[in-house]
């Protein structure tokens, strides 16, 4: 429910990275939550300990597949649709949503 699973240098650049399975193959454009995710806990990195990792890493362990897929995005593609839908679902659910925490760890 939300953790994440590893913040570390990856190909030398200290990243946040998520791992995933599948039973097939994805493609960039249909995992696009997952860049979300994986930006959200960017940006808590970032507020609760003032790291900034800057590149988000998808590893995804894909079943009869002889290597995991890997996808490498930045941080800043994805802060600002994330910031977005997290004040669309807290004002469609009766919260008002103050995002300005979240603008302030903006990558």
């Amino acid at each position: 429910a939300g953790t994440v699973d590893c913040i570390g240098n990856y190909d030398g650049v200290l990243s946040t990275i998520d791992f995933k399975t599948a039973r097939s193959l994805k493609e960039a454009d249909h995992i696009l939550d997952y860049f979300m995710q994986v930006t959200a806990y960017t940006l808590m990195a970032k507020s609760c300990y003032n790291i900034l990792p800057k590149q988000c890493v998808i590893i995804i362990a894909v079943e009869n597949q002889p290597k995991p897929q890997v996808f490498k995005v930045r941080p800043e593609k994805y802060a600002k649709p994330l910031i977005e839908r997290l004040t669309a679902y807290k004002n469609n659910n009766g919260e008002k949503y103050d995002s300005t925490e979240a603008r302030s760890a903006n990558p």
